[in-house]
């Protein structure tokens, strides 16, 4: 789907040396950076100009809460995958259920790497759906009626080649 040179990142930290371990990870997974920042408000500026397909900022980044940047940057037209480096995992579920793509112990540079590569696949193949996540709302099975698989394997019907059957939703 997408060419690797389309892959674009904004890696923003106040330190330089955090800004460039960070950066490495990104590009091994094949982003190109397109602009770095020392502080939230270079990376809203920047994703405006930019519209990168990644940002990966860190919980020290200064100039605002990170996130309170991610519903930010969710507001903008082409939103970008996000990841937060954190000292402070309990922020995880937060900033998931904020739109961001995951949370990740600075601690642990080779989660990272995973997260942002996985990233990548789920850009290239179009698959939104995360590894091993489950599926959810109508498109999750409530339950299995298995009464009903070995009787219509007993009738000898095909049942695949006959009309599609009208699902009322989960039995109660």
């Amino acid at each position: 789907m997408s060419d690797s040179s389309t892959l674009t990142a904004i890696v923003a930290d106040f330190d330089l040396w955090t800004r460039r371990s960070i950066g490495t990870a990104v590009i091994e997974a094949g982003f190109e950076i397109a602009a770095e920042g020392a502080s939230i408000v270079d990376v809203l500026r920047e994703a405006a100009f930019v519209h990168p397909t990644l940002v990966v900022l860190t919980q020290d980044s200064i100039g605002m809460n990170p996130l309170d940047i991610i519903t930010e940057l969710q507001a903008d037209q082409v939103t970008p995958e996000i990841v937060l480096v954190t000292h402070d995992t309990s922020v995880r579920e937060r900033a998931q259920s904020l739109g961001a793509f995951d949370a990740v112990d600075q601690a642990d540079p080779d989660r990272l790497l995973v997260v942002i590569r996985e990233i990548r696949e789920i850009i290239e193949t179009g698959e939104r759906r995360r590894t091993g996540e489950r599926r959810s709302g109508a498109d999750r099975r409530v339950g299995q009626d298995w009464s009903k698989v070995t009787t219509q394997r007993r009738d000898g019907v095909e049942r695949r080649k006959g009309p599609r059957r009208k699902d009322d939703g989960p039995e109660s």
